[in-house]
């Protein structure tokens, strides 16, 4: 018998300096890269479960920026043991 997880993320962020905001897209991909390394070496068993970037509305020009950060990071070997894998 399988297990499946399913996992969703829900992004808040709060900050007490203006400095510390995500100004563009790239930023935010970059802080999200980081995020989902942490989360993959916090819990491991999570590197070899499916994970699907999805969005609504305004989030779709985010989430383009993510994938592409996210998979320069798996190629480059600096995303945390994350595996990705094409769909279909």
């Amino acid at each position: 018998m399988k297990t499946y997880y399913k996992t969703f993320l829900s992004i808040c962020s709060y900050t007490t300096s203006p400095d510390a905001y995500a100004m563009n897209n790239t930023q935010i991909a970059a802080d999200l890269v980081a995020l989902i390394k942490s989360f993959m070496k916090s819990i491991p068993k999570f590197r070899k479960v499916p994970l699907y970037i999805f969005s609504e509305s305004y989030g779709g020009k985010m989430t383009a920026g993510f994938a592409q950060a996210l998979h320069a990071a798996v190629e480059a070997g600096l995303s945390g043991g994350l595996f990705l894998h094409a769909g279909r």
